[in-house]
């Protein structure tokens, strides 16, 4: 639960990287309550789920981590219907391939993140043309 009487001794507070849908109801209502403060989640959250996800995928490693099919509708939910979310932005974290450990699925040694910059319009226009996303709202208007 946030508690909204502590964020108010801070000009601002921004949640990043939100990747788990149960939070978004705390967040709405921390901001109903007056709450200072915004929340974004990452195109690869919206894109890809866990069951798209092959075992031993280096690739998608990530933090926090790529989660289930329904977890990721309540996520766009959460942007383009709650407005718990507020913005889309990159967790852009670029690795050669031998780095991620493609061959091995070697979990441990693979860099922990996804390069997402030159994905992201892609990504999110695609997702986002199919649950309703206006031109307006992917600019943020």
């Amino acid at each position: 639960m946030i508690d909204v009487a502590k964020t108010k001794k801070f000009p601002h507070i921004h949640i990043a990287h939100v990747s788990d849908a149960d939070t978004l109801s705390a967040i709405k209502s921390a901001k109903g309550d007056g709450a200072r403060l915004t929340a974004e989640t990452c195109p690869h959250y919206l894109y890809f789920s866990a069951e798209s996800i092959g075992d031993g995928s280096t690739l998608h490693k990530c933090a926090p981590p790529i989660r289930e099919e329904e977890n990721r509708l309540r996520l766009w939910d959460g942007l383009l219907k709650d407005e718990a979310l507020d913005l889309i932005s990159s967790d852009h974290s670029p690795s050669p391939l031998d780095l991620k450990h493609v061959d091995s699925g070697d979990f441990i040694k693979a860099w922990g993140g996804i390069s997402g910059v030159q994905l992201s319009l892609p990504l999110t226009w695609t997702k986002g043309k199919e649950r309703g996303m206006t031109l307006s709202q992917f600019a943020g208007e």
